[in-house]
């Protein structure tokens, strides 16, 4: 029988107790839990208890931990902080344990942040199937499956709680439920998907730490991407969060959706494209149709040609499911050779281009706010290609309360869509961060709420044949 310790006691682990006890094959001989007062985790301690016939035994600290009765076959750890690598190091170092134990993880953040030590040459201890998308097979196909294969791109969904909040918006529109995004976090914190407030998820952080890590993988690079390349579903500094209205628009005049996309490709230059971002995804598409928590990935190679994988990626079971199956394996999951260099950089913004973007604001129902836009986009160098204006009663014409409160000049202001030609991300980013708001139109008029974030943008994501007549989503080069 397997023995394992256990870090952290959040939803995550008291899951993976829970599965563990079920399996029979696995004794847990401590759990370190720094707070484990809590009035939540005292009932689930009390539930486990008394389904395995005995007391489970906490520790406060490592330094509790001796190095002869409280060794273990396997150490997994769930805590979500990124200086959790230090129990790894202590694990090695003060206890002396070294890679006779094995180190399981579900911690996305701390092995993107330390990426040349889960991937160096001592990491034969170490299992990180759980941190990406736990509900499929992901690091293990592009180490093992794919390992000989030369990947050329991957782009899909890696973070179940935002698309489970962007599948119930899109679909809310249309029952007359009409669920604004605080509405869907709200549920999504009650299923268990999201911590209140949604940090790491709703920012895109969380879906870019994972592709972080398949990168490593996939295009051996230890490199971390800037910050203009990761927007997420809304706490973005300069720009507005995804409303409902933006569907509405996707749908009618783009036949697309909305998913937060995560994608990596490989290019004629020495450095891979890196982006996270809300995208306008075509109807007919794989990526579309993933409803829910769900996670998908769709990798290009070049023998394979194409590899893609669904499964649930948000939630306590998949991920303590991945983590116990971490448990019972003894092969390692990450590539430690040296034979290859490493990539140290990922394209900047000014080097990702896509054919069409589709861009969202909110103006007063005045004439002179096209003509404004327009000028100032073609300073940029940026071409307006068509402009959507909802018809009178039609759903999403005019900002709701619940959707988007501008107080007493609520039916002066109305949400307006357009698309523009090919530009690079810096580009679009740069002009729509520089568009004068205090801008007067020909009777004097202000044409701009006073409010900041009134633009939400989003590339249009669409397929194109290679070469060799395959079908593959592309980011464009200049």
């Amino acid at each position: 029988m397997k023995t394992i310790g256990i870090i952290g006691f959040g939803n995550i682990n008291q899951e993976v107790v829970r599965q563990a006890v079920a399996s029979k094959k696995i004794e847990i001989k401590w759990i370190l839990d720094r707070s484990p007062s809590k009035k939540a985790k005292k009932e689930v301690r009390k539930e486990i208890e008394q389904s395995l016939g005995k007391k489970l035994r906490f520790v406060k600290s490592k330094e509790k931990l001796h190095p002869e009765t409280d060794k273990v076959d396997v150490i997994v750890e769930a805590t979500g902080a990124i200086d959790a690598i230090e129990y790894l190091r202590y694990k090695r170092n003060e206890l002396k344990w070294g890679n006779e134990v094995l180190f399981v993880t579900a911690n996305k953040a701390m092995v993107a942040n330390h990426l040349p030590e889960f991937f160096g040459s001592n990491n034969n201890d170490v299992r990180i199937e759980a941190a990406v998308a736990a509900g499929l097979p992901l690091i293990k196909s592009l180490s093992e499956h794919i390992a000989s294969d030369e990947v050329q791109g991957m782009v899909g969904i890696l973070n179940g709680t935002t698309n489970f909040m962007l599948d119930e918006m899109e679909k809310s529109i249309y029952d007359s439920r009409n669920q604004t995004y605080d509405m869907v976090l709200d549920e999504s914190v009650q299923r268990g998907y999201a911590e209140p407030g949604g940090a790491g998820d709703v920012d895109g952080q969380d879906a870019a730490y994972k592709l972080q890590i398949l990168s490593r993988i996939a295009f051996r690079t230890d490199a971390s991407p800037s910050a203009d390349l990761i927007r997420g579903i809304d706490d973005n500094k300069n720009f507005d969060r995804v409303r409902s209205v933006d569907f509405i628009y996707a749908n009618k005049y783009l036949e697309s959706t909305i998913k937060l996309v995560a994608i990596a490709q490989t290019s004629s230059k020495v450095e891979p494209f890196f982006l996270v971002y809300p995208m306008l995804v075509p109807d007919y598409s794989n990526i579309a149709n993933i409803e829910g928590p769900d996670n998908y990935i769709g990798i290009y190679s070049k023998y394979l040609v194409y590899t893609d994988m669904q499964g649930k990626g948000a939630g306590p079971e998949p991920t303590a499911c991945a983590m116990l199956a971490d448990v019972f394996s003894h092969k390692n999951c990450a590539d430690n050779s040296d034979e290859k260099q490493l990539i140290t950089a990922f394209r900047n913004s000014d080097e990702i281009y896509f054919s069409r973007w589709m861009v969202r604001g909110s103006c007063y129902d005045r004439p002179g706010v096209l003509a404004h836009i327009f000028q100032h986009f073609e300073t940029k160098g940026i071409n307006i290609d068509e402009v959507f204006q909802l018809q009178i009663g039609e759903i999403g014409r005019k900002w709701t309360a619940e959707e988007l409160d501008f107080g007493n000049e609520q039916d002066k202001i109305l949400p307006f869509a357009f698309t523009t030609t090919k530009a690079s991300l810096g580009t679009l980013q740069e002009a729509l961060s520089t568009l004068p708001l205090d801008k007067k139109n020909a009777k004097g008029q202000k044409i701009f709420p006073n409010t900041k974030k009134l633009f939400a943008f989003y590339p249009v994501l669409e397929r194109k044949l290679d070469a060799g007549g395959l079908q593959k989503f592309v980011i464009e080069e200049e």
